[in-house]
């Protein structure tokens, strides 16, 4: 059952192979840093969690609006998984 919560932005691992796009907007990534330092509301990354990592697999241009603005944590929704579910999630959300 997932559980929403805040986490840290340095337990998220982003190296899973989770993120299918062929790369990052950096664009979109200024907006949403833009957009949250005005406190804009944006839904939950998706992180799976398989007892010891916690990979990242929905929000990585949000995750990385929060690096850019050095926020210590970002809302998540936190689902228990391996990083095959991880993958397979992300590659239908994208």
């Amino acid at each position: 059952m997932p559980v929403q919560t805040q986490l840290p932005l340095d337990v998220l691992r982003t190296d899973g192979g989770t993120q299918p796009r062929t790369a990052i907007n950096w664009t979109t990534v200024a907006e949403y840093a833009e957009d949250m330092a005005q406190e804009a509301a944006f839904p939950p990354v998706v992180v799976y969690h398989d007892g010891a990592d916690y990979w990242l697999a929905d929000g990585f241009h949000r995750y990385h609006a929060a690096v850019r603005l050095e926020l210590p944590t970002i809302d998540a929704e936190v689902r228990p998984g391996t990083l095959a579910e991880a993958q397979w999630y992300s590659y239908s959300v994208n």
